[in-house]
């Protein structure tokens, strides 16, 4: 696993701590969820995108189909 450093204002670092005791977790485990989410959200979006660019120039045919 690797470690990742960084600076936060006191009342984020306050709030995070908090946040984390509130779901019976360490900061590290909270932090590593957040950022576990924000890949997930992340890699949905890419697949999104993708699969509209594979669509791109079907709209007609598309709504076609939907007229059936």
């Amino acid at each position: 696993m690797n470690a990742i450093t960084f600076q936060v204002p006191e009342e984020v670092h306050e709030k995070m701590e908090e946040i984390a005791a509130e779901k019976g977790v360490s900061l590290p485990e909270l932090l590593a969820s957040v950022t576990n989410s924000i890949i997930v959200e992340y890699d949905a979006e890419i697949r999104f995108r993708k699969r509209a660019e594979a669509g791109e120039g079907l709209e007609s045919e598309a709504l076609s189909l939907l007229r059936r």
